[in-house]
């Protein structure tokens, strides 16, 4: 075989038929396309540091604010604490609570009640109607 000219080359470049010498026509290979390399940057995802988890994180994922307060909220340790008398009173953590009843061998899960928080709630419902009553001048109806 002799050399092919640059016609021919093109021919076989482009995917044209070519007639072989058995007389079956063939379709030459088409050239791989070009690659380009991906860039270091590409290679590596840049993510932002990421910031620790603070107390008011917890206090706005669970919302505490909005169901809890005054009587549950998280201390400088991350743990729940529980204020029977809301912000009447003293609080406790319950973590530490659970883990004292838990050295006196009682089995979780525990069921916890806190009587005083309902006290507190009725006594600052009573309130919120005696200011109502007082600033409506609602007549005494007993």
């Amino acid at each position: 075989m002799g050399k092919q000219s640059e016609a021919e080359e093109a021919e076989k470049v482009s995917g044209e038929p070519e007639i072989a010498p058995n007389g079956i026509p063939t379709i030459a290979p088409t050239p791989p396309a070009p690659t380009i390399a991906p860039t270091p940057s590409a290679l590596t995802k840049v993510e932002p540091p990421k910031k620790s988890w603070t107390i008011e994180d917890s206090e706005e994922l669970y919302r505490i604010q909005g169901w809890g307060e005054p009587y549950f909220s998280i201390n400088a340790a991350g743990h729940v604490t529980v204020s029977p008398q809301g912000d009447r009173g003293g609080s406790l953590d319950l973590f530490e609570l659970v883990n004292a009843l838990k050295q006196r061998n009682l089995g979780l899960p525990l069921l916890i009640r806190f009587s005083d928080i309902l006290e507190d709630r009725i006594e600052r419902l009573n309130a919120c109607f005696s200011r109502a009553i007082a600033c409506y001048t609602y007549p005494k109806y007993r």
